[in-house]
């Protein structure tokens, strides 16, 4: 679980200016620095109609099969608490979402995965599935994707692979025949060399599910970097 967290100040009575803790948690997730900042300036919100609100939980959780759930727990005063959640299974509805809300251009919307997330990038980006919804994303990141029955599909818009030489879990050489296969939208791929599955996670290399998996630097970050070059490279070419 990554545990982040903010203050809020708030107008106090006699006392001033008080503080509402806000912290985020997360399950089988990372929170990004916007999503932390977006989180935390929603919550902040809440203190405007309620001003007896001492703490605010927000706990985004991507346990569960093909589905996010977020859950808001605010504590006030006299042992007052408040739950709420919501759940939201199709990464499209989550795009319709965004650019209803206007809070994303939907020019600038990507889906990233890795491992299990990765393999479902590649779904989102399937042309058949992706010409059945209003709005479509500009372009997908799989780290560490299943490549296997995905030759032959046809993505529609730009598709970023990024593969582990190692990797026992997924294999690279099927990722790479698959971006090696005539198709109207190029497949990239980057292949980290003595790189295993999972190279992002910070733990040392070791067996899971009879599996080398573990941290790689030379991965980890080269990713980051490559997937920042995307998109500003994609921004440039929108402007």
């Amino acid at each position: 679980m990554g545990l982040l967290g903010g203050v809020v100040e708030r107008n106090g009575t006699e006392e001033g200016v008080t503080s509402v803790v806000i912290t985020l948690s997360s399950r089988h997730m990372d929170v990004t620095a916007p999503l932390k900042e977006y989180a935390e300036s929603k919550a902040g919100k809440l203190v405007k109609y309620y001003d007896r609100i001492q703490e605010i939980e927000v706990i985004f959780d991507a346990g569960k099969r093909d589905q996010m759930r977020v859950e808001l727990i605010v504590n006030a005063e006299h042992r007052n608490m408040f739950v709420v959640h919501h759940d939201d299974p199709d990464a499209y509805a989550a795009l319709d979402w965004l650019i209803g809300q206007k809070i994303a251009d939907p020019k600038l919307v990507y889906v990233l995965g890795r491992s299990n997330g990765a393999t479902t990038t590649l779904i989102i980006m399937n042309r058949a599935i992706g010409d059945l919804h209003e709005h479509m994303f500009a372009g997908g990141f799989a780290m560490q994707p299943s490549c296997y029955l995905m030759k032959n599909v046809e993505f529609y818009a730009p598709v970023h692979l990024f593969l582990a030489e190692k990797d026992e879990a997924t294999s690279p050489i099927l990722c790479g025949q698959m971006a090696e296969s005539k198709r109207s939208i190029p497949v990239k791929t980057v292949l980290w060399k003595g790189a295993n599955h999972s190279f992002e996670d910070h733990e040392p290399i070791h067996v899971f599910h009879g599996y080398h998996v573990g941290y790689n630097a030379a991965a980890a970050e080269g990713t980051i970097k490559a997937i920042i070059s995307a998109l500003n490279e994609a921004k440039k070419a929108e402007n």
